[in-house]
């Protein structure tokens, strides 16, 4: 937000410009809409197949504007994806121990004669770990993914950046 209100306040100093205040939350705002509004004119001018149209420096920035906020979008609905998914790993795991868990204590119950040998208790120790094991390589490719995406999003702002500059 300290970003968005320093550039409202170098806004304030155009001179010519026809308002007395604004704030980073209003320029956020009005961002947003001119970006909506631009989406929209892109949306209706595809469907315009025999029109031709000029594109001013307006137009390309906001072209560009609008490719980096679909960008952003998306990379965050990958990452609230794989956030689900590995909720949903994690949930699995913990199910998986839960049932084995309820069967083993089922079985001490019906099986007064087994005083609960060694090889039982190291199965279930095993399958423990094994189920670590599992989560910290889920947790893993989830970092790679999370590495990968803020990569792809820096050469993605250097490539539009390179545009703005030739």
């Amino acid at each position: 937000m300290k970003s968005l209100d320093a550039t409202a306040a170098r806004v304030l100093q155009i001179d010519g410009l026809g308002r007395k205040s604004l704030d980073g939350k209003k320029a956020a705002q009005r961002f947003g809409l001119l970006v909506e509004a631009h989406c929209q004119f892109l949306a209706k001018s595809k469907f315009m197949s025999g029109s031709s149209q000029e594109e001013n420096e307006k137009t390309q920035l906001l072209n560009e504007l609008v490719a980096l906020v679909d960008g952003h979008r998306s990379i965050k609905v990958e990452t609230k994806a794989s956030h689900a998914a590995e909720r949903e790993k994690v949930e699995s795991a913990t199910s998986m121990i839960r049932d084995e868990a309820m069967q083993r204590s089922s079985k001490r119950k019906t099986d007064p004669e087994d005083d609960g040998s060694s090889s039982t208790k190291k199965k279930s120790l095993t399958d423990m770990q094994q189920a670590e094991i599992d989560m910290e390589m889920q947790k893993s490719k989830y970092k790679k993914m999370k590495i990968q995406a803020e990569i792809d999003e820096k050469a993605l702002a250097a490539r539009s950046a390179q545009k703005r500059v030739s």
